[in-house]
């Protein structure tokens, strides 16, 4: 994950990512968190670094906001299902 602070690229959040990049979360106008792929990710941050307060990875392991984690939440989604029904 990395941590961008500065506006959307030309307003576009269309430009911000690439092959393996999401936004995961916008925490304000100017600041948003990207996620997926790490090598991604830092390949973003790198092209959005210039015109940035602050761009940088952030030091965590699960690919947290991301649709990478779908498929787990549904089979924890089924195993809850199971307990409770």
């Amino acid at each position: 994950m990395g941590f961008v602070n500065r506006p959307f690229p030309g307003g576009d959040r269309r430009r911000i990512g690439g092959t393996g990049v999401a936004i995961g979360n916008e925490n304000a106008a100017r600041q948003f968190v990207l996620t997926g792929e790490a090598r991604a990710v830092a390949a973003a941050i790198e092209r959005l670094q210039p015109g940035a307060l602050r761009a940088e990875m952030l030091p965590i392991g699960c690919p947290m906001h991301s649709n990478r984690l779908e498929a787990v939440c549904r089979d924890l989604r089924r195993s809850f299902e199971r307990k409770i029904a």
